[in-house]
């Protein structure tokens, strides 16, 4: 089967709109949220139409509106007809819900767009941070920001590398992504101050270079991790096998 990520809602209720994966195949259409199964149509009881990145799924005397992530692809999959317009307006009645309450509840369980990092973007922040601790580590030749001799610097750098660390993992892990993005930007920029502090001195070696590569990184990996692109459902991923539900 082919899975398109985006979102799904009441046609009548935009409120309503939850993240959802749809599963297309030759011979039916699978919706989920989260890790739960949500509605399973056979390809010649679902009527679906197309306007831009819109779709209106019609089938068991329900009316979803889906909005795909790959609108082209998932057209072509689900060969969806060109309409005027897919939306009706907000409040008109489209009958009972049936499984779509399900869908909410499930939704609601195991996915919440503002809380959980995507996998891909956490990983990045966790080997940002420790490039930078290995910076840090790292020799700097004799670069201080103080006189005598104490490697203030680089015990800055080391501690905004660890932020970075706990950053990930709270993204990650912690259900927090929001303020673990801030935690890492935060961290990148003591970090960035340090080294340029320590820039006016002479003789900076590779250990200086390489956290200077890192706390760049902590820092646009950070605000990517802010954005709602990065937020992704918990508990599933593109690879994972789908069972019947």
């Amino acid at each position: 089967m082919a899975s398109f990520h985006g979102s799904v809602r009441l046609e009548a209720d935009p409120a309503s709109a939850v993240r959802a994966l749809v599963e297309v195949g030759p011979e039916e259409i699978v919706l989920y949220a989260g890790d739960a199964e949500i509605g399973r149509w056979a390809r010649d009881a679902v009527s679906v139409s197309q306007t831009g990145t819109s779709f209106l799924l019609d089938a068991d005397e329900e009316r979803l509106l889906l909005e795909m992530e790959e609108a082209a692809a998932f057209g072509a999959a689900v060969g969806a007809s060109e309409t005027e317009t897919a939306a009706t307006a907000p409040g008109e009645d489209d009958g009972p819900p049936g499984g779509f309450d399900r869908l909410r509840k499930a939704s609601a369980e195991t996915y919440d767009e503002d809380a959980v990092l995507d996998r891909a973007v956490g990983l990045a922040l966790a080997v940002a941070g420790a490039v930078l601790v290995l910076g840090a580590v790292l020799s700097w030749g004799p670069a201080r920001i103080i006189s005598d001799g104490f490697p203030l610097a680089r015990v800055l750098a080391g501690l905004s590398g660890i932020a970075a660390l706990v950053g990930a993992y709270l993204g990650m892990f912690g259900e927090q992504r929001v303020n673990g993005g801030w935690l890492a930007i935060g961290a990148s920029i003591v970090a960035l101050v340090v080294l340029y502090l320590s820039a006016r001195e002479a003789g900076i070696r590779i250990g200086y270079l390489i956290a200077l590569v890192g706390a760049l990184a902590v820092l646009a990996v950070g605000v990517a991790s802010i954005r709602p692109s990065a937020a992704a459902p918990s508990g599933r991923t593109e690879t994972e096998p789908h069972g019947d539900d």
